[in-house]
């Protein structure tokens, strides 16, 4: 899928999930675009991205979907290839 962020390979299903569930639940940064919530931290030197369509929360920790911004190991589908994504702080502190 073009423009799809992978988290690293070497991650297990259980441990994306619990980065992602661990996000949603106590994010280092909280971003609020129009309707939604955008929660962001670095988990081993990824930086996680868990988005929310609820605002306020119906319950905490809830959330639409979760995914690597960047980090060690994370890439980015584009024009067919996998293109490396650096760590980049600095949506930590925006």
């Amino acid at each position: 899928m073009e423009s799809k962020r992978v988290f690293p390979p070497d991650w297990s299903d259980e441990k994306i999930l619990a980065a992602v569930e661990s996000t949603a639940a106590d994010p280092m940064n909280v971003v609020i675009e129009g309707q939604f919530v955008i929660r962001y931290r670095e988990i081993d030197t990824v930086i996680v991205r868990v988005t929310s369509s609820h605002f306020p929360l119906k319950r905490e920790g809830a959330f639409d979907s979760g995914a690597p911004h960047s980090g060690d190991g994370v890439t980015i589908n584009k024009s067919g290839k996998r293109v490396k994504m650096p760590l980049d702080r600095s949506v930590l502190w925006e």
